[in-house]
């Protein structure tokens, strides 16, 4: 994605507490998804060649505390203390399973 190593850092100061972060290619390959995760919310950003480089596409509210995150095939897994869910990275709506 960043084929340039002389570009400016930014913040992204809503997601202060962040415990875990994970990137993954969403859209069949064609974009780089970043998520963040802060306590029971997940922030779900779109990376990009703009001036901000990043666009924040969702926020998941999750059950509980979020203590792994990971994209695979183009979907979000999330694991709680006792549990696991797989939300849809581009879609809306409720996890796609839940155990």
């Amino acid at each position: 994605m960043l084929e340039n190593d002389k570009v400016e850092c930014i913040k992204l100061e809503e997601n202060r507490g962040c415990s875990l972060i994970c990137t993954g290619l969403v859209g069949q390959g064609t974009s780089v998804s970043l998520c963040i995760a802060c306590k029971r919310t997940i922030y779900v950003y779109e990376l990009n060649k703009t001036k901000q480089r990043c666009r924040r596409m969702k926020e998941v509210t999750c059950p509980g505390l979020v203590q792994y995150i990971v994209i695979c095939n183009e979907r979000l897994c999330v694991g709680y203390p006792s549990s696991f869910a797989i939300y849809s990275i581009q879609g809306d709506g409720a996890p796609v399973g839940k155990l």
